[in-house]
């Protein structure tokens, strides 16, 4: 896992984490290593990501998956970093975007549908200005009558909503111990409350009434405003006069947000190929194709022999709600199930984000400070 971001001197820094997991199948993420990046193409950041793996001793013909963010360095599928590491290394390593970035990214998409909504966060951004200048002032006042209307209270109480949802998915999704198959669950299920959102007018009427009494409390008159920003020889209808227009400004941003997700979902289920074949849900399906592909991934030797192994204790596997519990029931048969034990290490080895790096970059900005800008890599290591 890799990623990079400037630091107090500008510099971009490279970050770089291993994942693993122990004998009881507890994922475990380590930093490796940090250093200014030598350049930003694909191929002089797979070749500076090779390099810190070679001094850090480890084996490189064991790299079994990888995960950056969607920038086209990174995740491109011909000069990307991935796409190097695969050709040079092993055609079977498994290829896995942040899905935490995707999230995000898929928020962002979002509210691009709405110009309201791009609206409501001009208006947001504008707040952080902290001068105290004539000019500053003036605009302070534009903004706080933008603030003092109605579509604005009710655009951002419908957007704390949204962001309410999707900022719970993004937080578990940076969480250490998840898994690939768990962290598809939960977008699903994000996705399915999402689709009820969209499609309930409870929920909408809920959000305008609620939006009524912030507007009554600032002494807000919405009857006054409406009529006040529309010509008054033929008034539009209100929101929510008319249950076939009540939708209008909310289901552009739940529709590309669902959307998203659900591309997501597929692209995660597409990167694991014949491996997501070891969850609960599926291990009855696994025939030899399946057991092949693990084992080339894996270098497991016998296939027949995982195959066998699979569909013995398949009832018992089906039973548990999730992999990790799956997981603990095969490593406490190790010596009884070889090659399923290997290949379940296999599959709980995949990351799911780079959020470990994220977080270290957090440490960086504390340690390298603007006092301490002059820092070079060899004393940030120690």
């Amino acid at each position: 896992m890799a990623d990079s971001t400037p630091d107090s001197s500008r510099q971009d820094m490279l970050s770089l984490f291993i994942r693993y997991v122990d004998e009881n199948f507890n994922p475990v993420e380590r930093f490796i290593g940090i250093d200014e990046t030598i350049g930003k193409t694909g191929e002089l950041l797979s070749n500076q990501i090779l390099s810190i793996l070679e001094e850090s001793g480890l084996d490189q013909l064991k790299l079994i998956s990888q995960s950056y963010d969607y920038t086209a360095n990174m995740s491109g599928q011909f000069k990307g970093v991935q796409n190097l590491i695969t050709t040079k290394l092993n055609p079977n390593i498994i290829y896995i975007p942040c899905a935490s970035h995707r999230s995000n990214t898929a928020v962002k998409h979002s509210c691009d549908e709405s110009v309201d909504i791009i609206t409501l966060f001009g208006k947001l951004q504008k707040i952080e200005k902290n001068n105290v200048d004539a000019e500053t002032r003036q605009e302070a006042k534009s903004i706080l009558k933008n603030m003092q209307c109605y579509s604005f209270i009710l655009y951002l109480i419908f957007m704390k909503n949204v962001l309410a949802m999707t900022n719970a998915l993004t937080c578990e999704l940076q969480t250490e111990s998840l898994n690939i198959i768990s962290s598809i669950e939960v977008i699903d299920k994000t996705c399915s409350l999402l689709t009820t959102e969209r499609n309930s007018d409870r929920n909408l009427r809920n959000i305008i009434l609620l939006s009524d009494k912030v507007a009554e409390e600032h002494s807000i008159d919405t009857t006054e405003e409406f009529k006040t920003k529309h010509r008054p020889r033929r008034p539009p209808r209100k929101i929510g006069d008319n249950p076939h227009t009540t939708h209008v400004f909310t289901r552009a941003v739940f529709d590309r947000l669902i959307t998203e997700y659900r591309e997501l979902i597929s692209n995660l289920i597409k990167n694991l190929r014949s491996v997501g074949k070891l969850s609960p849900n599926y291990i009855i399906h696994i025939d030899l194709n399946d057991a092949k592909a693990i084992c080339e991934g894996e270098k497991i030797d016998d296939p027949n022999l995982l195959l066998t192994e699979c569909q013995l204790y398949a009832d018992d596997i089906k039973n548990y709600d999730n992999i990790t519990a799956a997981g603990k029931f095969i490593a406490e048969r190790k010596t009884l199930l070889p090659c399923l034990y290997q290949a379940f290490r296999y599959f709980l080895t995949f990351p799911v984000t780079v959020a470990s790096n994220e977080r270290e970059f957090n440490k960086l900005k504390i340690i390298k400070n603007r006092l301490r800008s002059t820092m070079g890599d060899e004393r940030l290591k120690q």
